[in-house]
């Protein structure tokens, strides 16, 4: 008989580490049309991955590096936190930027705490128990550039509103990294300690808003 198992699952009894960056991997490959998605050494010439480091966040640990070759998105930093009946999971998706100082007002290259954040917010029909029956993006800049051009793509508020739960949740976020020159697209999802994988898997819908997400940073204008 032969065995069907994909390759995260082969290696995960023979090595017995988490296997979440594999899984995720092989899911993007199924994705990509003319580039590939790689995993990343963990050691470069003997020091820690510069990558991993991007977007560091306290007591949470790197899984590693997937490089991503077709789009906008270079690569995907897996991340995750354990606590007592669970894990976090963390994914940075990583837009590299040069200009991204130019396009923020007021904000300084260098200090952490001036970089933006960019998140969803649900209008319901009625506040708490209604039904969300719109999708507005939101951050603290007045008539930001990039906010306005989420809020008028009707495809990312769709899919994203038709996939909480389901790869996109509602902690979905977009951050600048000023000092690194990126912006990143974070996703989280929290299973028990004892499931076999946590990262979100993306559907094609979702890898063709994370792309579209990323198309709009890039293209956005200085400020003058």
């Amino acid at each position: 008989m032969s065995d069907d198992k994909p390759h995260y699952e082969k290696e995960k009894s023979r090595l017995g580490r988490d296997m979440s960056r594999d899984k995720l991997c092989d899911e993007l490959n199924k994705l990509l049309v003319k580039g590939r998605a790689e995993l990343e050494e963990r050691k470069i010439l003997g020091k820690d991955n510069p990558k991993e480091k991007v977007a560091g966040q306290f007591a949470i640990k790197s899984l590693g590096i997937i490089s991503i070759s077709e789009g906008p998105i270079q690569w995907c930093n897996i991340k995750r936190r354990d606590g007592r009946n669970h894990r976090t999971y963390t994914l940075d998706y990583v837009i590299q930027d040069l200009d991204i100082n130019s396009k923020i007002p007021g904000k300084s290259s260098t200090q952490r705490h001036d970089d933006i954040k960019i998140k969803t917010h649900r209008v319901k029909s009625f506040p708490i128990f209604g039904k969300a029956v719109d999708l507005r993006w939101k951050t603290s800049i007045p008539n930001f550039e990039l906010v306005n051009l989420l809020n008028d793509d009707e495809f990312l508020k769709k899919t994203i509103m038709e996939s909480k739960g389901k790869g996109i949740t509602a902690n979905l976020e977009i951050k600048s990294i000023n000092k690194d020159k990126c912006w990143i697209i974070r996703l989280s999802h929290t299973v028990s300690k004892f499931a076999k994988h946590g990262v979100p898997i993306p559907t094609i819908d979702q890898w063709t808003v994370y792309n579209k997400i990323a198309t709009y940073a890039l293209a956005m204008k200085p400020v003058k």
